[in-house]
Protein backbone atom coordinates (compact mmCIF):
# COMPACT_ATOMS: atom_id res chain seq x y z
CA UNK A 1 0.00 0.00 0.00
CA UNK A 2 1.21 3.60 -0.73
CA UNK A 3 2.63 5.48 1.98
CA UNK A 4 0.23 8.74 2.19
CA UNK A 5 0.27 11.89 4.29
CA UNK A 6 -1.74 11.40 7.58
CA UNK A 7 -4.01 14.21 5.85
CA UNK A 8 -6.23 12.68 3.45
CA UNK A 9 -8.20 14.79 0.98
CA UNK A 10 -12.14 14.46 0.35
CA UNK A 11 -12.63 13.49 -3.46
CA UNK A 12 -15.19 13.70 -5.82
CA UNK A 13 -14.89 11.01 -9.08
CA UNK A 14 -17.27 12.43 -12.02
CA UNK A 15 -17.40 10.01 -14.38
CA UNK A 16 -20.20 8.49 -16.53
CA UNK A 17 -18.17 5.24 -16.54
CA UNK A 18 -20.23 3.60 -13.72
CA UNK A 19 -18.24 0.16 -13.51
CA UNK A 20 -15.12 1.97 -13.10
CA UNK A 21 -15.96 4.78 -11.10
CA UNK A 22 -17.54 2.20 -8.28
CA UNK A 23 -14.14 0.38 -8.48
CA UNK A 24 -11.94 3.35 -8.32
CA UNK A 25 -13.78 4.82 -5.47
CA UNK A 26 -13.63 1.22 -3.98
CA UNK A 27 -9.61 1.15 -4.38
CA UNK A 28 -9.17 4.52 -3.27
CA UNK A 29 -11.08 3.64 -0.05
CA UNK A 30 -8.90 0.59 0.28
CA UNK A 31 -5.92 3.34 0.24
CA UNK A 32 -6.76 4.93 2.93
CA UNK A 33 -9.17 7.45 0.85
CA UNK A 34 -12.37 7.62 3.45
CA UNK A 35 -14.30 10.31 2.29
CA UNK A 36 -15.14 9.05 -1.69
CA UNK A 37 -18.16 10.91 -3.58
CA UNK A 38 -19.63 10.46 -7.15
CA UNK A 39 -22.01 12.38 -9.11
CA UNK A 40 -24.59 11.44 -10.57
CA UNK A 41 -25.68 14.29 -12.23
CA UNK A 42 -22.93 15.65 -14.70
CA UNK A 43 -24.66 19.53 -15.20
CA UNK A 44 -22.72 22.27 -13.98
CA UNK A 45 -25.02 22.76 -11.35
CA UNK A 46 -25.05 19.11 -10.70
CA UNK A 47 -21.82 18.55 -10.18
CA UNK A 48 -21.27 21.89 -7.90
CA UNK A 49 -23.84 20.53 -5.56
CA UNK A 50 -22.55 17.24 -5.36
CA UNK A 51 -19.30 18.59 -4.77
CA UNK A 52 -20.54 20.88 -1.76
CA UNK A 53 -22.17 18.01 -0.67
CA UNK A 54 -19.02 16.07 -0.27
CA UNK A 55 -16.80 19.14 0.94
CA UNK A 56 -14.57 17.72 -2.20
CA UNK A 57 -11.24 18.98 -1.74
CA UNK A 58 -10.20 17.58 -4.87
CA UNK A 59 -11.99 16.28 -7.90
CA UNK A 60 -11.45 13.34 -10.47
CA UNK A 61 -12.78 14.52 -13.53
CA UNK A 62 -13.35 12.93 -16.72
CA UNK A 63 -13.16 14.73 -19.96
CA UNK A 64 -15.82 13.00 -21.97
CA UNK A 65 -19.10 11.97 -19.97
CA UNK A 66 -21.48 10.68 -22.77
CA UNK A 67 -23.15 12.71 -25.59
CA UNK A 68 -21.98 15.91 -26.10
CA UNK A 69 -21.12 17.03 -22.05
CA UNK A 70 -17.65 18.27 -21.83
CA UNK A 71 -15.79 18.02 -18.83
CA UNK A 72 -13.55 20.80 -19.63
CA UNK A 73 -16.21 23.43 -19.00
CA UNK A 74 -16.60 21.97 -15.46
CA UNK A 75 -13.07 22.49 -14.24
CA UNK A 76 -13.13 26.13 -14.44
CA UNK A 77 -16.64 25.87 -11.86
CA UNK A 78 -14.76 23.47 -9.72
CA UNK A 79 -11.42 25.39 -9.25
CA UNK A 80 -13.94 28.81 -8.49
CA UNK A 81 -15.54 26.71 -5.58
CA UNK A 82 -12.57 25.84 -3.89
CA UNK A 83 -11.71 22.49 -5.73
CA UNK A 84 -8.41 20.93 -6.65
CA UNK A 85 -8.69 19.40 -10.50
CA UNK A 86 -7.40 16.40 -11.50
CA UNK A 87 -8.21 15.39 -15.20
CA UNK A 88 -8.65 11.42 -15.14
CA UNK A 89 -9.05 10.30 -18.78
CA UNK A 90 -7.80 8.30 -21.51
CA UNK A 91 -7.98 11.44 -23.85
CA UNK A 92 -4.54 11.78 -25.72
CA UNK A 93 -4.54 14.95 -27.60
CA UNK A 94 -2.46 17.42 -26.29
CA UNK A 95 -4.74 20.42 -27.39
CA UNK A 96 -7.84 19.47 -25.14
CA UNK A 97 -5.47 18.84 -22.44
CA UNK A 98 -3.72 21.99 -22.65
CA UNK A 99 -7.32 23.36 -22.00
CA UNK A 100 -7.64 21.55 -19.37
CA UNK A 101 -4.60 23.20 -17.70
CA UNK A 102 -6.06 26.71 -19.17
CA UNK A 103 -9.17 26.02 -17.28
CA UNK A 104 -7.25 25.76 -13.91
CA UNK A 105 -7.03 21.83 -13.37
CA UNK A 106 -4.17 21.02 -11.42
CA UNK A 107 -3.01 17.60 -12.92
CA UNK A 108 -3.25 15.32 -15.64
CA UNK A 109 -3.46 11.56 -15.24
CA UNK A 110 -4.07 8.95 -17.71
CA UNK A 111 -6.38 6.49 -16.98
CA UNK A 112 -3.54 3.68 -18.33
CA UNK A 113 -1.01 4.75 -15.62
CA UNK A 114 -1.17 2.08 -12.33
CA UNK A 115 -3.20 3.16 -9.44
CA UNK A 116 -0.65 3.73 -6.71
CA UNK A 117 0.78 6.47 -9.62
CA UNK A 118 -3.44 8.39 -8.97
CA UNK A 119 -2.98 7.82 -4.88
CA UNK A 120 0.29 9.71 -5.21
CA UNK A 121 -1.16 12.56 -7.81
CA UNK A 122 -4.38 12.88 -5.69
CA UNK A 123 -2.04 13.43 -2.55
CA UNK A 124 0.62 15.50 -3.69
CA UNK A 125 -2.19 18.30 -5.49
CA UNK A 126 -4.64 18.39 -2.15
CA UNK A 127 -1.05 19.17 -0.50
CA UNK A 128 -0.05 22.07 -3.08
CA UNK A 129 3.03 19.93 -4.45
CA UNK A 130 3.83 20.00 -8.24
CA UNK A 131 1.77 17.27 -10.48
CA UNK A 132 2.96 17.91 -13.51
CA UNK A 133 6.70 18.66 -14.75
CA UNK A 134 7.02 22.46 -16.30
CA UNK A 135 8.54 20.74 -19.29
CA UNK A 136 5.29 19.00 -19.83
CA UNK A 137 2.77 21.92 -18.96
CA UNK A 138 4.71 23.99 -21.69
CA UNK A 139 4.75 21.20 -24.76
CA UNK A 140 0.77 20.90 -23.76
CA UNK A 141 0.92 24.87 -23.70
CA UNK A 142 2.53 24.55 -27.35
CA UNK A 143 0.16 22.23 -29.08
CA UNK A 144 -2.99 24.43 -27.85
CA UNK A 145 -1.14 27.73 -29.56
CA UNK A 146 -0.21 25.62 -32.67
CA UNK A 147 -4.15 23.85 -32.75
CA UNK A 148 -5.43 27.37 -32.33
CA UNK A 149 -3.27 28.73 -35.35
CA UNK A 150 -4.40 25.61 -37.30
CA UNK A 151 -8.15 26.49 -36.37
CA UNK A 152 -7.96 30.30 -37.23
CA UNK A 153 -6.76 28.81 -40.71
CA UNK A 154 -9.15 26.54 -41.66
CA UNK A 155 -11.94 28.99 -40.57
CA UNK A 156 -11.05 32.28 -42.16
CA UNK A 157 -12.29 31.65 -45.33
CA UNK A 158 -16.19 31.24 -43.79
CA UNK A 159 -15.43 34.57 -41.59
CA UNK A 160 -15.93 36.54 -45.00
CA UNK A 161 -19.87 35.10 -44.79
CA UNK A 162 -22.14 37.88 -43.77
CA UNK A 163 -24.79 35.96 -41.00
CA UNK A 164 -27.35 35.62 -43.88
CA UNK A 165 -24.93 34.15 -46.01
CA UNK A 166 -23.84 31.47 -43.76
CA UNK A 167 -27.63 30.37 -42.53
CA UNK A 168 -28.15 29.69 -46.33
CA UNK A 169 -24.62 27.89 -46.30
CA UNK A 170 -26.39 25.81 -43.53
CA UNK A 171 -29.23 24.99 -45.59
CA UNK A 172 -27.54 24.08 -48.58
CA UNK A 173 -25.37 21.88 -45.79
CA UNK A 174 -28.74 20.06 -44.74
CA UNK A 175 -29.15 19.61 -48.64
CA UNK A 176 -31.79 22.29 -49.38
CA UNK A 177 -32.23 23.76 -52.92
CA UNK A 178 -32.14 27.07 -54.47
CA UNK A 179 -35.97 27.13 -54.12
CA UNK A 180 -36.42 25.81 -50.94
CA UNK A 181 -33.95 27.79 -49.50
CA UNK A 182 -36.25 31.03 -51.08
CA UNK A 183 -39.01 29.38 -49.20
CA UNK A 184 -37.56 28.60 -45.89
CA UNK A 185 -36.05 32.08 -45.98
CA UNK A 186 -39.53 34.09 -47.35
CA UNK A 187 -37.64 35.51 -49.95
CA UNK A 188 -37.60 35.19 -53.81
CA UNK A 189 -35.82 32.35 -56.07
CA UNK A 190 -33.46 35.85 -57.29
CA UNK A 191 -32.20 36.39 -53.45
CA UNK A 192 -31.43 32.92 -52.65
CA UNK A 193 -29.84 32.32 -55.72
CA UNK A 194 -27.87 35.49 -55.17
CA UNK A 195 -26.54 34.86 -51.99
CA UNK A 196 -25.01 31.19 -53.19
CA UNK A 197 -23.44 32.98 -55.90
CA UNK A 198 -21.99 35.38 -53.41
CA UNK A 199 -20.95 32.27 -50.95
CA UNK A 200 -19.33 30.84 -54.28
CA UNK A 201 -17.15 33.94 -54.60
CA UNK A 202 -15.83 34.13 -51.25
CA UNK A 203 -15.41 31.10 -50.47
CA UNK A 204 -13.53 30.35 -54.07
CA UNK A 205 -15.24 27.41 -55.57
CA UNK A 206 -17.58 27.54 -58.53
CA UNK A 207 -20.85 24.69 -57.66
CA UNK A 208 -22.86 24.40 -54.71
CA UNK A 209 -21.61 20.84 -54.56
CA UNK A 210 -17.91 22.27 -53.92
CA UNK A 211 -19.06 24.54 -51.07
CA UNK A 212 -20.25 22.06 -49.39
CA UNK A 213 -18.08 19.98 -49.64
CA UNK A 214 -15.17 22.62 -48.02
CA UNK A 215 -17.71 23.12 -45.48
CA UNK A 216 -17.50 19.85 -44.41
CA UNK A 217 -13.81 19.42 -44.75
CA UNK A 218 -13.42 22.27 -42.25
CA UNK A 219 -16.15 20.91 -40.23
CA UNK A 220 -17.25 24.29 -40.20
CA UNK A 221 -20.84 22.78 -40.38
CA UNK A 222 -20.55 20.73 -37.32
CA UNK A 223 -19.50 23.87 -35.76
CA UNK A 224 -22.06 26.23 -36.45
CA UNK A 225 -25.12 24.52 -36.80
Amino acid sequence: MAQLDDWLPRLLIVDDHRLLTQALALALRLEGFEDVAVAEDFTTKGVLDAAEKAKADAVLLDLHLGGSASGVALIAPLVAWGAQVLVLTAEQAPHLLAECLEAGATGLFDKAQPFDNLAHLIRDAAHGRTVLEPAARDDLVAALRQHRARETVRLDVFSRLTPRESDVLRLLLDGLTADEIAAVQSVTISTARGHIRLILQKLGVNSQLAAVVLAHRASWGAETR
